[in-house]
């Protein structure tokens, strides 16, 4: 009992403290010197500032009287002008250093900060230099930022740009630059330049000394107080932060500054535990369906987990190893000592075959006199890869190793970030352990057999003359190791990898779990790719390429998913080692591809996930996009693993209005949203507050780029995507409004949006067929056609006639390839294959064009986007789709094989497109649309989401029939609307053998019909029909290095009882077209002869297009259908 009251009185005494530190309100002296009217003006804005803070009060004091400020928690001289300093600023010297001595907490900002040279309290001189923020493209942000996070940044995530003029402007700047620094053995640098997404460590313009029990802060530039200012809200915070740090109040962030860290390679002992050696065995290697096996070329494959992303060379090694937030491993070999040979054999001297799975790389080599089997697989939820080897015959002596570590911390830090580098081997540990001065971020390789330590030190690579290891010297900042392995007594050893930002502890207590069992890491792993495939939308079709195709995308999607220690879960952007370029903007480059959060394309991403069901994760983004948001309701556009965050982009912050809504509508978390309706209100706020010209579209100027992010497209004021993504905002919030009860705001909302409407379908149309991607800020528009404007189509927000006839261009050769989508038309002056915006192809337009054809109801081109997408999986980067490909040539363009956002937009028009899937969990209904190639005779459909329900269905066609069989968990209501082929004709609808009515729309391209369902446990759907003919999707499946040579089938109608095909070819070639005739046909014309045909309807035709001086020409094919077809 004694022990409980003793709690108790702990608890209300913290509470009695917290109670007493947030009652006291803060007394400010704000400094006046009687100067200019700007700095009256300036001091006047800064006092409205503080008028507005409920804890603090303020006084303006007259340097010429001060007297006893022992009473002021904080005494602030804020001095504008760059006039000489005083003889009353010098007289104030004494008083003010007597203040600050006794306690008090002194702030200097913008040209007061000279006075710590008058006072001689800085030895140090303080220079000045002019900042030109100049708006290129990007805004004119421009402040300061921490060395990772200080609480003068709180709420601010590590930094704030005080400054973001409305019109381009100079600013002087104060403090130390280059190699200077304060001088004063106090003095500690807080923040340095920050401006757009770059630090500049050697501009250091705030900064803390110590004077006595008081403290100075000085603050050299970027606080104007009463200029126009697009982040008045930042700037208000950071001033917040300033006065309650200095007063000692609670702050959420750590204390960090930035220091000049020794640079330096250091062998140093550390005190290492013993770790228990385990026997190396063979693994078992389970046999799977999930495996692609390839001959070995000269790129690189990823193996990512939710920690780290291993990036490895195809033949042989690994590249680099990254373990969120910094890279722990590089350059990683293996050479072996074979009886007989006079010098050690690379393993990269072999033609290695590989196999990749979602859980492993396993690379194998063949010699005449042996055989070696590698097994990479990391651990799912912590950072431990583990190298796998075993081999048959009798004649490998050694295993040598070695690979390099530069601790490398992610950009925008640069290579330096961390200090010096120490090292050592552990005998206990039987492991080289790598390490920063504070032990903080650790990289450990050891093994499972004992090691003999070669050499290591500052090296840049190994060779081996006579089997004796040399190093090559090197003045990069990094560690070379050479580890040497007898292996004459086995046949199998583990390597083992493992790091952390968390400390030596973490590092060790991994290592000690998984060397007692190595292949337990395998076995994790391949469980959790499993459930991931069991527990999501799973969709089995007669097409062996798609179902493999979506497995794939499924898996390689949610590789994605990561979990940073301190920053927290969300979908990273795409992967490769940081060796692809970035264009030497450091030394020693910290951008492993794109292996950190962006927010827009999570957001993207995570649309794709709410289709197959993933919930969990997309909750998770939500969750870091809101702790991220900045604090006037911008959502970002790079979060990077060393926590730098930056808002860029003008398009995040509308798409998660868009994801939250979607979200709502798959999920019913609606407790999240009521939750979270602040960030919600703060996002449609800020996108409200970029209309600054009153048109009602939210902008690109002063608010960061759209989609396009440079090149000779770039310069809009605003983008009709941008203009769609907002349209299609208001629209959720009026969805999200009216299920909270907010009338106001969803009547608002409404308003706008049919306002926002009318603009962009009137506004932005050209007459010459398509909606204009831009609008300048003179009113004008652009005039050139590219892929940006499929999304508004998609989004539903534009006008279906004229979209239908605009998405016809996309569907042609001229935008089309055999692998996706170009940004614009090949024939336009400016067209590029390699320009990352004008001319390659991204797998992301790809999936917003199949998107934007299915919600205009161009099935058949759809699906043949699908395809072209779902194959890049089989050649670029095996199991992998990368971010860019070329234009002409089918090879990769851009930064990463893997990127995120291409893998899910194989998964989303395949969802929303292709099942028509529409889930409105709040309602407690869904609609399912199954636009189907036509020729499909079965179907299988397991795990459509929504809320806790999960439904099922198959699909079997028989002549004249086609039977839908559903399965839900609970009971729900669903419109279910499926397609046919042209000229179908629809007998009979029954639901569980009663017949129902049904609506039928028949447009001459497709046949819909639309009926209600109840589906509980088990319903059937029984179609009673004859079918017409169509078209089937055309696509063709590249091979590396080819250029694109399918044809398009630009659209099919029924007429006057024939069907009419337009299709497109190159001028002078051959090739063959499916078309799906279950009944048959009269006669056909536009093709040479029938060259095959199956028992499912579908006969292939030649077809060859006449020879042109045009790049592509255009055919046209009609089918007469036989006269027993009465249907038609």
């Amino acid at each position: 009992m004694k022990i409980f009251d003793k709690h108790i009185i702990n608890i209300l005494c913290l509470l009695l403290l917290f109670t007493a530190c947030h009652d006291h309100t803060l007394k400010v002296a704000l400094l006046t010197d009687g100067g200019t009217e700007q700095q009256t003006s300036e001091l006047t804005a800064l006092g409205h500032l503080l008028d507005s803070e409920k804890d603090i009060t303020y006084e303006y004091l007259p340097i010429d009287t001060l007297t006893d400020l022992s009473h002021y928690d904080v005494v602030w001289y804020h001095r504008i002008d760059s006039m000489p300093i005083s003889e009353q600023e010098k007289q104030t010297g004494p008083i003010l250093t007597k203040y600050t001595t006794n306690g008090g907490k002194l702030i200097l900002s913008m040209e007061a900060v000279r006075l710590l040279n008058t006072w001689q309290i800085e030895p140090e001189p303080i220079k000045n230099k002019i900042f030109d923020a100049t708006d290129k493209g990007f805004g004119r942000k421009v402040g300061f930022h921490a060395y990772r996070e200080h609480p003068l940044f709180d709420q601010l995530f590590g930094g704030a740009y005080t400054w973001h003029g409305t019109i381009d402007n100079q600013c002087r700047v104060l403090g130390f630059f280059g190699e200077n620094k304060p001088m004063a053995s106090t003095a500690k640098v807080i923040g340095t330049l920050w401006e757009y997404i770059y630090y500049h460590p050697e501009d250091k313009i705030l900064w803390e000394t110590q004077l006595g029990k008081g403290s100075i802060l000085a603050i050299g530039g970027f606080l104007y107080y009463n200029k126009e200012n697009f982040h008045t809200e930042i700037l208000n915070q950071f001033t917040h932060n300033c006065i309650r740090y200095l007063s000692g109040q609670p702050m959420r962030s750590k204390t960090f500054y930035w220091e000049k860290k020794p640079l330096d390679i250091k062998e140093e002992k550390t005190t290492t535990p013993q770790i228990a050696i385990s026997q190396p065995i063979q693994w078992h290697i389970p046999k799977t369906q999930e495996k692609i096996c390839w001959k070995a070329t000269n790129t690189t494959i990823d193996l990512p987990s939710q920690k780290a992303v291993l990036i490895a060379k195809e033949k042989s090694g690994i590249e680099e190893i990254w373990v969120h937030p910094f890279l722990s491993l590089r350059d990683y070999r293996i050479w072996l000592d074979i009886s007989g040979r006079d010098t050690l054999v690379s393993l990269d001297s072999y033609n290695a075959t590989v196999e990749l799975r979602p859980n492993a790389i396993i690379r194998t080599y063949q010699d005449h006199d042996f055989y070696l089997k590698e097994v990479l697989t990391s651990q799912i939820d912590n950072a431990v890869t583990i190298a796998h080897y075993e081999w048959k015959g009798n004649n490998i002596h050694r295993i040598i190793t070695d690979y390099k570590s530069n601790l490398r911390f992610m950009w925008p830090y640069d290579e330096y970030a961390l200090g010096t580098i120490f090292y050592h081997w552990s005998s206990e540990a039987n492991a080289f352990i790598i390490h920063d001065s504070n032990k903080e971020f650790v990289s450990l390789i050891g093994a499972n057999l004992p090691g003999t330590p070669l050499l290591s030190g500052r090296f840049d690579d190994f060779i081996y003359p006579n089997k004796k290891p040399q190093g090559i010297v090197t003045d990069k900042h990094q560690v070379g190791c050479s580890v040497s392995y007898n292996v004459e007594q086995s046949q199998t050893m583990d390597i083992f990898m493992i790091a952390s930002n968390e400390g030596l502890s973490k590092v060790f207590n991994s290592y000690a779990q998984v060397i007692e069992n190595p292949q337990s890491v395998f076995n994790t792993s391949i469980n959790h790719y499993k459930e991931y495939l069991d527990n999501n939308l799973s969709i089995t079709t007669p097409d062996s390429l798609f179902n493999e195709g979506f497995r794939w995308a499924t898996i390689s999607s949610a590789q994605f998913i990561v979990d940073t220690p301190g920053i927290g879960t969300s979908l990273m952007a795409g992967y490769s080692s940081s060796r692809r370029g970035w264009r030497g903007a450091h030394k020693i480059s910290g951008r492993p591809g794109y292996a950190w959060y962006f927010g827009r394309d999570a957001i993207w991403s995570a649309f794709a996930l709410t289709d197959i069901g993933d919930f969990t994760t997309v909750r998770k983004v939500l969750e870091t996009l809101i702790r991220y948001q900045q604090i006037d309701g911008k959502i970002y556009h790079e979060l990077t693993t060393s926590g730098s965050v930056h808002f860029d982009a003008s398009d995040a912050t509308p798409l998660f209005i868009n994801l939250i809504a979607r979200y709502l509508r798959a999920s019913g978390d609606f407790e999240f949203v009521k939750k979270h309706m602040p960030a919600i209100t703060k996002a449609i706020n800020y996108c409200y507050s970029t209309d600054t010209d009153g048109d009602h579209l939210i902008e690109i100027s002063n608010v960061g780029h759209g989609w396009l992010e440079g090149g000779d497209l770039y310069g809009s004021h605003t983008e009709f995507y941008l203009a769609g993504l907002w349209n299609a905002a208001l629209n959720d919030a009026v969805y999200i409004a009216s299920l909270v009860g907010d009338t106001v705001n969803k009547a608002k909302y409404k308003s706008d949006a049919n306002i926002v409407n009318e603009i962009i379908n009137k506004n932005f149309w050209n007459e010459k067929g398509y909606y204009n991607y831009g609008k300048h800020k003179d009113g004008s528009y652009t005039d050139e056609c590219i892929v940006l404007v499929t999304v508004p189509v998609y989004m539903g927000v534009t006008d279906k006639k004229r979209s239908e006839h605009m998405m016809e261009k996309f569907a042609s050769s001229h935008f089309s390839t055999d692998w996706g989508v170009r940004m614009i038309n090949d024939s336009h002056p400016i067209f590029n294959p390699t320009a990352y915006h004008f001319g390659s192809v991204w797998p992301l337009f790809t999936g917003w064009t199949a998107l934007a054809e299915y919600e205009v109801g161009r099935y058949i081109q759809g699906f043949s986007h699908i395809m072209a997408n779902l194959q890049n999986y089989r050649e670029i980067s095996h199991g992998r789709i990368p971010e860019v490909i070329n234009g002409v040539v089918y090879k990769p363009s851009g930064v990463t094989l893997h990127q995120c956002w291409s893998e899910t937009m194989v998964l989303q028009p395949i969802v929303e497109g292709m099942l028509g899937f529409a889930p409105d969990a709040p309602r407690k209904r869904l609609k399912l649309a199954p636009r189907l190639p036509f020729h499909w005779n079965t179907l299988q459909v397991e795990k459509l989401r929504i809320a806790d329900t999960s439904i099922s269905f198959n699909m079997k066609k028989e002549p004249g029939k086609i039977l839908y069989v559903f399965s839900s968990t609970q009971p729900i209501q669903a419109t279910f609307s499926p397609s046919f082929a042209p000229g179908s004709r629809v007998e009979r609808v029954s639901v569980n053998g009663k017949e129902v009515v049904f609506d039928l729309l028949d447009n001459g391209e497709y046949m819909n019909i639309s009926t209600e369902i109840f589906l509980d446990k088990t319903t059937q759907v029984e179609v009673l029909l004859h079918e017409g003919m169509s078209a089937l999707p055309a696509y063709q499946l590249p091979q590396y290095g080819e250029i694109s040579k399918g044809i398009r089938i630009l659209s099919q109608k029924l007429t006057n009882k024939a069907l009419e095909i337009i299709v497109e070819g190159i001028p002078g070639t051959t090739s063959s077209i499916e078309l799906y005739l279950p009944i048959g046909y009269k006669y056909i014309e536009g093709v040479d002869e029938e060259i095959k045909t199956t028992t499912e309807g579908v006969h292939t035709f030649r077809i060859t297009f006449a020879k042109t001086k045009d790049k592509y020409t255009t055919k046209v094919i009609k089918i007469y259908p036989p006269s027993s077809a009465t249907n038609l």
